[in-house]
């Protein structure tokens, strides 16, 4: 896909690409399910697929604030994915969209993705998908804790604690959060001026 501000002018592509817009790394195909539980890298609007198979997978969970991850974690571990190396779909970047949601309190995000790491923790296969799933996990405990969203960062912790006794560092972000210590308006600014378009962005896939 190709990323286009709100007037229409070219931003960025999904995946680092060349001048032809074909993809200058490899991209995952197959068996994906790891991958898909370890980054978030699939481009919501490009994704096609079969109605039989949208049938079979009862459709989408409409009880989540956003559907396509559940669904590409409930689909991935049955189905193999094919990545198609051509630009076919334009997608606009907003102020305000969903995806830049995710930091403000009481956002519905942090909640369904608590909901899809239980999921996954029963569709897991081997340990490799649960130590991936662990760093999911971890990484979302920060994020409700930048949110402001304490009891929910609890929750990710009692599920962490399921398949592995947690870090130091992931100890001491959840005792702030029983302290419920507000970060949140220090963390925004400090998005504000370092937004994550002007961070490197790497793609590492296993």
């Amino acid at each position: 896909a190709r990323s286009i501000d709100a007037s229409g002018r070219h931003l960025d592509y999904h995946f680092p690409a060349d001048a032809s817009g074909r993809s200058t790394i490899a991209i995952p195909c197959g068996d994906v399910y790891k991958n898909i539980l370890k980054q978030y890298f699939i481009c919501t609007p490009t994704m096609m697929m079969r109605r039989s198979m949208l049938e079979e997978m009862n459709g989408y969970d409409e009880n989540l604030a956003f559907e396509d991850f559940d669904f590409w974690v409930r689909s991935s571990g049955r189905y193999q994915y094919h990545y198609q190396d051509e630009v076919l779909t334009r997608k606009r970047i907003i102020r305000g969209a969903m995806s830049t949601l995710v930091i403000r309190p009481k956002n519905k995000l942090l909640e369904s993705t608590y909901l899809v790491c239980n999921k996954a923790y029963d569709l897991n296969r081997n340990q490799e998908e649960f130590d991936i799933l662990a760093a999911r996990i971890k990484t979302f405990i920060r994020k409700c804790f930048y949110a402001r969203e304490f009891d929910l960062a609890l929750k990710f912790y009692r599920l962490l604690n399921y398949i592995e006794n947690p870090d130091p560092l992931t100890s001491l972000v959840v005792l702030l959060c029983r302290l419920r210590v507000p970060v949140n308006g220090i963390y925004r600014l400090y998005l504000r001026f370092f937004p994550p378009g002007r961070r490197r962005k790497e793609w590492q896939f296993v």
